[in-house]
């Protein structure tokens, strides 16, 4: 007996599915930024964080392009508790959060 996870597509199935697919795919709210707007914000960052804020983020928020960890990965893999983890986390964040960095920011990417 055969169920319908178990058993192969058949040609009809596979040709319905990429319309559907297509149809459904959100379009992004926002134009990706260039390259250039993406280093020059990464420069900004730089100056504004010093180099273990900068690392505590890339491990939390996967700024590298790796997954993001939780506290206790990110502390683990840096030698602190979760809890500093937080504290330099909430630290770097409040930096961002300033208006003058905020509007150089956001210049960047219009």
């Amino acid at each position: 007996m055969s169920t319908c996870c178990t058993a192969d597509p058949t040609p009809a199935d596979t040709q319905t599915a990429e319309p559907v697919l297509a149809a459904v795919t959100p379009e992004p709210l926002h134009p990706l930024p260039s390259q250039a707007s993406v280093q020059r914000i990464d420069e900004m960052l730089r100056q504004a964080l010093d180099a273990q804020e900068m690392q505590v983020l890339n491990l939390c928020f996967g700024l590298d392009g790796s997954a993001p960890l939780n506290h206790a990965k990110a502390g683990a893999r840096l030698g602190m508790s979760a809890t500093q983890i937080e504290q330099v986390q909430s630290r770097a964040l409040a930096k961002l959060r300033r208006p003058m960095l905020r509007r150089e920011v956001v210049a960047q990417l219009n």
